[in-house]
């Protein structure tokens, strides 16, 4: 569409899809919580919160945090790096980063089989380990292939993690305050990808797109640490 049509356009597809999701959701929730009896908030909601305030839960809402700062910047900027930095059409760009997704399915499902299977700190450890080895080729790559191989493993990786992040995030929460407990690390989480987003924008107007590989591979470390230590603390 983009080799044919001006980028504006996308913007459509985004209004149908966002009409399409809001009539479903309305449809969803007006059948199924109709007549639901939502606990009062209010002092419970902040007992709850000061129960979650564990040291396991705070390591793990890090762990979520860094990599979903690691991850936005990537999705983010990669299709500005394709386009300016290895000279490939906006159009071939959001193709490459459009496909994407599909290796993302298939790292879902090998995230989660992999981490019952050798446990979710091993697998994370591992994943993002590997992640970080992608990272460093990345930059040299300059054949088609090469970066499409690279990057789509990159996203299968990606997406191999999430399900060990929600597991992760469930060992180290109470399951009565579970649902607060995603939406605490949903907080934070949103707090830090957009701070890290816009200092990325900044740094990228400095240097150079090429700037988005050292910036996910300093937080990669410090993530992989944290799972490390947070094993350990799940052995004890």
């Amino acid at each position: 569409m983009l080799s044919n049509h001006d980028w504006r356009y996308s913007y459509y597809i985004w209004a149908a899809l966002t009409v399409a999701t809001a009539v479903l959701s309305y449809s969803y929730t007006r059948k199924n919580l109709r007549g639901s009896a939502a606990p009062a908030l209010g002092p419970n909601f902040t007992r709850g919160l000061r129960t979650l305030m564990t040291r396991g839960f705070l390591m793990a809402v890090a762990i979520s945090t860094l990599v979903e700062i690691v991850f936005r910047i990537l999705v983010t900027y990669l299709p500005a790096y394709f386009a300016i930095q290895l000279g490939m059409t906006y159009a071939l760009s959001s193709t490459i980063s459009g496909l994407g997704p599909l290796t993302g399915l298939v790292g879902s499902i090998l995230g989660g089989v992999i981490g019952v299977r050798f446990g979710n700190y091993r697998t994370g450890f591992a994943v993002l380990a590997s992640i970080a080895a992608l990272l460093i080729v990345f930059p040299n790559l300059t054949a088609l292939w090469l970066v499409f191989t690279v990057f789509g493993l990159s996203r299968c990786l990606q997406a191999a993690f999430m399900p060990l992040m929600n597991s992760m995030l469930a060992e180290n929460s109470d399951a009565e305050r579970r649902s607060l407990a995603y939406s605490f690390n949903f907080v934070v989480v949103s707090l830090g990808t957009s701070i890290s987003t816009t200092v990325t924008s900044m740094l990228i107007e400095a240097y150079d797109t090429s700037i988005i590989f050292p910036l996910s591979i300093a937080a990669i470390i410090p993530t992989a640490a944290l799972i490390v230590l947070l094993w350990r603390r799940s052995k004890t």
